[in-house]
């Protein structure tokens, strides 16, 4: 009698309540799945299969810019006077001047966003693999470390992330910090910029003010994405950064939307109001037969 309560109260958690049954076991299947969670063989295959799809969408990114900028710098300010097509290079197809300078810079920042998922993404892909390198090869069998991290596919962002320590530093390793920085970074702005710059001389205000803009989105997708592309870091501990750049997007956009509303008070409502206290102070019978008709 002793023994039998002994072992109920043994199935009791602290709380009186029965221990809970333990997970059945899990089929063979989910077990060989699981195992290859950490097998670096299979992890390493998953790096050169992201690496292979990011190396033609990185290629095309890189046509679709310089494309624009081929585009877009040749317009003059000729044909912003005269409002003639923009010709594509190339293609030889004439696309309206206004309708170039907002679709272009939009498609563009569309195009970015994706390209920069994408590497964060390949980016998290390589940090697990790195992560698990650093877990399953000690430190002091460096030359191991080595021979696996040459097997990887030689892709800039893969080699800049978990490449040898030899491709990582020195003059390889800036030269391929300086290619992701150029094309990544610093021209996808540059490319916005100049084509407000370009259209300027048009003195079109909303067309202007959108392109202002998508430089604004431009920048908060850089850093929101960046760090993680540069870091290798995973979806979650990019989450900081993330909220941080929403965070400064969303005070720009604010600050942008301030300077609007205080160019088109300038522009259109403050003349519009001084004349018509110029027209009462003239002729008040005149301004109230003109605002009941207005």
């Amino acid at each position: 009698m002793t023994n039998a309560s002994q072992e109920t109260k043994a199935a009791k958690g602290q709380c009186g309540e029965p221990v809970p049954p333990a997970p059945p076991p899990l089929p063979e299947t989910a077990v060989a799945l699981a195992a290859r969670a950490k097998d670096l063989v299979a992890l390493r295959d998953v790096v050169v299969d992201a690496a292979t799809v990011s190396a033609g969408l990185w290629l095309s990114y890189l046509i679709v810019l310089f494309y624009l900028l081929i585009a877009a710098g040749g317009v003059t300010h000729k044909d912003l006077f005269l409002e003639n097509s923009v010709k594509l290079p190339f293609l030889n197809i004439d696309l309206p001047l206004k309708g170039f300078f907002w679709l272009g810079p939009t498609l563009f920042l569309i195009l970015h966003a994706y390209v920069l998922l994408h590497f964060a993404l390949l980016a998290d892909k390589v940090g697990v693999f790195d992560a698990e390198l650093h877990a399953q090869i000690p430190d002091d069998d460096q030359d191991t470390r080595t021979s696996l991290r040459r097997q990887l596919p030689s892709n800039i962002f893969v080699q800049l992330l978990a490449g040898p320590r030899a491709v990582r530093h020195g003059i390889i390793g800036i030269t391929l910090r300086a290619i992701a920085w150029i094309s990544l970074l610093i021209g996808p702005v540059m490319l916005l910029v100049f084509c407000e710059l370009q259209f300027l001389p048009y003195h079109h205000a909303w067309i202007t003010w959108w392109q202002r803009v998508t430089v604004l989105l431009d920048i908060g997708l850089i850093w929101t994405f960046w760090p993680a592309i540069a870091h290798g870091r995973t979806v979650s501990e990019g989450w900081r950064a993330l909220r941080i750049g929403l965070s400064l997007l969303l005070a720009s956009l604010g600050a942008l939307l301030t300077r609007i509303i205080h160019q088109s008070w300038r522009t259109w409502c403050k003349p519009l109001i001084g004349h018509r206290i110029r027209l009462r102070d003239q002729n008040p019978a005149d301004f109230g037969a003109h605002a009941r008709q207005g």
